[in-house]
């Protein structure tokens, strides 16, 4: 494995990665503000009278406060997006800050996935000196990530793994909780539905990444280990959320993607969500 840092860290110097900091700042105090509110009306629980007379204004302020929130996040990825080169180079995957190994580790995860549904999994496997027989689906899904991830250690690499290793976890849970076999459940994430719901949490983690090594540890030096779990995690959501309830992605699925068809695909997919948080041109 290579031990390369693509991360340019002079990006790190860039106006907009300050500002960016800035703004995931501001939503942390967003959410510790909610965490007062919280505690503040656990406390008064039993005063029902007091309850009924705080309630409207007590919506009303936690609805500034989340809007706030979404708004601050929405700007920390914008000026992410920035800071790493802009949102045409970004989503074309020329940057090697935020955008290159994330479209390049998703093509290789739907390549290897389409090949499963062309050849069947056993030769499939069997291509590559592996046979089926006994094979669990955590040694199914070890052989997926090691063939998958970006091997070159960096910061975009590691958040373009990260992502890959998450979506594999969620395949992990339908495996264990549904009748299907591995193999249907893996031709599954070609269907319409699915597909798109494996692009927007892949490139929502990806982007959820990106910030959290950017700026977790600055994070510990103010909060508790527990609390940053917690925030991180909150935005993590919101991110994957926004993502989902933005702009309809593309509908076909008759896709070649192992060819410059699937890459297309996914960088025009890549270029709606990152329009969710990113609305001007470069």
């Amino acid at each position: 494995m290579g031990t390369s840092q693509r991360h340019n860290p002079s990006i790190a110097g860039q106006p907009n990665w300050g500002k960016s900091s800035l703004s995931l700042s501001a939503a942390i105090k967003n959410l510790e503000r909610l965490d007062i509110l919280d505690a503040e009306d656990n406390k008064k629980a039993n005063d029902i009278d007091n309850i009924r007379v705080a309630s409207s204004t007590r919506r009303k302020q936690r609805e500034r406060i989340a809007a706030s929130y979404r708004k601050n996040i929405h700007n920390a990825v914008s000026r992410l997006v920035k800071a790493s080169g802009g949102k045409r180079k970004v989503t074309s995957g020329s940057s090697r800050a935020l955008g290159h190994a994330g479209i390049a580790v998703l093509s290789n995860f739907l390549g290897a996935i389409a090949e499963i549904q062309k050849k069947g999994l056993s030769c499939w496997l069997a291509e590559k000196g592996i046979t089926l027989d006994s094979k669990s689906w955590k040694e199914i899904s070890d052989i997926l990530k090691d063939l998958c991830s970006d091997t070159v250690v960096g910061m975009d690499e590691t958040a373009a793994n990260q992502a890959l290793s998450e979506i594999l976890q969620i395949l992990d849970n339908t495996i264990n909780n549904s009748t299907l076999d591995v193999e249907k459940v893996l031709n599954n994430c070609l269907g319409k539905e699915q597909l798109q719901d494996v692009i927007d949490t892949f490139f929502g983690v990806y982007i959820y990444a990106h910030l959290s090594q950017n700026f977790e540890e600055k994070l510990t030096k103010k909060y508790s280990q527990k609390e940053v779990a917690k925030y991180m995690a909150d935005i993590k959501d919101l991110i994957i959320s926004d993502i989902k309830q933005g702009v309809n992605g593309l509908n076909s699925t008759q896709i070649d993607w192992n060819s410059e068809e699937g890459n297309s695909y996914i960088t025009e997919e890549f270029n709606r969500i990152i329009s969710v948080f990113v609305h001007d041109e470069d």
